[in-house]
């Protein structure tokens, strides 16, 4: 958050932002604390609570679409969508807080709860909290730092058609986001020196594609009426976009277990190598594919990005798997 407000006022006309909204930009950055705080997740899927997930998963969109919706009828100028924006963003945050936390009362955990940083009876501790920290940051800044660099390339207007298209592909990925809270607390569970963990890795891989599949079939064969009814007719050019882009949650879809199983495995390290390889390759490929192809070299270089990655995570599980069966 005080790097984000500290470069802001030296990039920020960089990415677009004017002069007159700059300060607006550092106040969202002080929801960069909550937003990536991963630890009320945690709690509820160790608890086997993912009712509480999904529940707050809808609540903070309704209740920013039904407040946009009233500030579009309204007329209300630009401001009033970035205070939507933040007010939903940080009400969810905190309400997932809230839930992880009256679960553990309810439980009477909350007695055993002693912050401290020496955990000693967890060891290895730090080094899977600082991976995961880590690989969970640039997940979360994979996206919207992928626009802001189409934007400071390509101008706004191309940014604004990769957001449309992004975001109508990464739609069909939820499934296997959904599918992926609940996979992790089953598999570290499970003696990964048996073949049933392998199994349900598989299995889980196969059932997320066959659903995941609908969605896609749906995207591509609607994806242009999907973009005018939702958008409007001047963005129908974010629709050969979406048709490149949708390769990207295809990978996501049927890799999803992978991450998970590296963590089972203790291996927090491997899903970083692969995210930070991920990275690499997109910033070494977007301006190069930007300058000559435009908008659409930036949709390659995003799934050339997500399949290098994908090769990394499969390459490190397999290696894994070798590993533990030969020693079964």
């Amino acid at each position: 958050m005080i790097v984000a407000v500290m470069v802001l006022p030296f990039l920020g006309g960089w990415f677009g932002i004017p002069d007159k909204y700059l300060w607006l930009a550092m106040l969202y950055c002080t929801l960069l604390p909550t937003m990536g705080a991963a630890t009320p997740v945690g709690v509820l899927r160790a608890l086997d609570r993912f009712d509480l997930i999904s529940w707050q998963g809808t609540t903070y969109p309704i209740a920013r679409a039904v407040l946009a919706g009233i500030a579009f009828a309204a007329g209300a100028p630009f401001e009033i969508y970035v205070g939507i924006w933040f007010i939903t963003d940080l009400g969810g945050d905190i309400y997932f807080w809230f839930l992880a936390w009256r679960e553990l009362r309810r439980r009477g955990l909350l007695k055993g709860i002693r912050p401290t940083l020496r955990p000693t009876t967890l060891p290895g501790a730090w080094r899977f909290a600082i991976h995961v920290n880590l690989t969970s940051s640039l997940i979360t800044a994979w996206g919207p730092i992928a626009r802001l660099v189409v934007g400071g390339l390509l101008g706004p207007s191309a940014a604004a058609l990769f957001r449309v298209a992004s975001s109508l592909a990464d739609s069909a990925q939820k499934p296997a986001d959904f599918l992926s809270k609940a996979f992790y607390p089953e598999v570290v569970r499970m003696d990964l020196s048996t073949k049933h963990p392998w199994k349900l890795m598989l299995r889980s891989a196969a059932f997320s594609g066959m659903v995941a599949s609908a969605a896609v079939l749906l995207l591509l064969v609607g994806g242009k009426s999907l973009v005018s009814l939702i958008f409007g007719d001047e963005f129908l050019g974010a629709y050969p976009v979406l048709m490149v882009l949708i390769i990207a949650p295809v990978i996501g879809i049927f890799s999803f277990p992978l991450p998970s199983m590296l963590y089972a495995l203790d291996r927090p390290d491997a899903p970083l190598k692969a995210r930070l390889i991920g990275t690499i390759v997109y910033f070494g490929l977007i301006a190069p594919l930007c300058w000559n192809f435009g908008i659409m070299g930036a949709a390659v270089a995003f799934v050339l990005a997500y399949a290098s990655m994908g090769i990394v995570l499969a390459l490190q599980v397999r290696a894994e798997y070798r590993r533990v069966r030969s020693k079964a």
